[in-house]
């Protein structure tokens, strides 16, 4: 009978008989024979995949921090043309006012009546006083 050393404890078994496909297990801490080379290879392997995942993720994440950075930067650029715009045309609107009152009053003036701005109403209510 062959004997074996776990890998994990160091101990030195003697049973070497599997039990079906299991192979036999350390009595101390029952970890199976040969089971530290087979979880390695898998760790590698795994580990492998999980960084080539994490590169793409980590490209992914870069490529949209860019788009994101693009964006706002094209954001505050849109929000300067808003605000450019707006005050043109809060400055339009005044003078579109302006204008329509002009032209109410130019075409509300009835020829031959004169009109009495506000400096004159003083003087004529004195001179209707005095009659």
């Amino acid at each position: 009978m062959n004997s074996w050393t776990c890998e994990f404890c160091g101990w030195e078994n003697y049973q070497n008989d599997r039990g079906g496909l299991r192979e036999p297990e350390c009595t101390r801490c029952g970890e199976p024979r040969d089971s530290k080379g087979k979880q390695i290879d898998s760790l590698r392997i795994e580990i492998k995949a999980l960084s080539k995942d994490d590169k793409y993720l980590s490209g992914q994440l870069e490529h949209i921090r860019d788009v994101i950075g693009s964006l706002e930067n094209e954001i505050s650029d849109l929000r300067s043309e808003y605000n450019d715009i707006f005050d043109e045309r809060r400055k339009n609107l005044k003078h579109l006012l302006k204008q329509r009152a002009e032209l109410n009053r130019l075409e509300n003036l009835v020829p031959g009546v004169r009109v009495i701005y506000s400096d004159q109403r003083r003087l004529i209510e004195e001179v209707e006083n005095d009659n």
